[in-house]
């Protein structure tokens, strides 16, 4: 393996040392900008339709489509004039559906 650098060229084992450093230097960041803007999913009812609001990690990964609490959810969504508003989703229950907690009152 060969790496450059700023003019300099790393070879061999100092190559893959190099190149470890700058995948393990973007996982640290990777995290930090996770846990500064969170890792949270959203479903937000309003009067005839929902949308997921997707965590930073579901969205910067580029799998939103495969995401599992939208599958949830969409197994879950009926319209109900109570569930109007935004809500967390907590986790997926043993039978398949959304755990969802409040997060502001209904939408007017």
């Amino acid at each position: 393996m060969n790496v450059s650098s700023g003019g300099r060229v790393f070879f061999g084992e100092a190559a893959a040392a190099y190149a470890q450093g700058l995948t393990d230097g973007a996982a640290t960041e990777r995290k930090r900008i996770y846990a500064l803007l969170g890792e949270d999913h959203y479903v937000i009812f309003t009067a005839d339709r929902w949308t997921i609001e997707h965590s930073v990690e579901c969205r910067l990964s580029g799998h939103m489509h495969e995401c599992e609490y939208h599958a949830a959810t969409d197994r879950f969504a009926e319209f109900d004039p109570d569930m109007a508003g935004r809500w967390r989703i907590d986790g997926i229950d043993s039978e398949g559906l959304p755990e969802l907690v409040r997060v502001d009152g209904p939408l007017p």
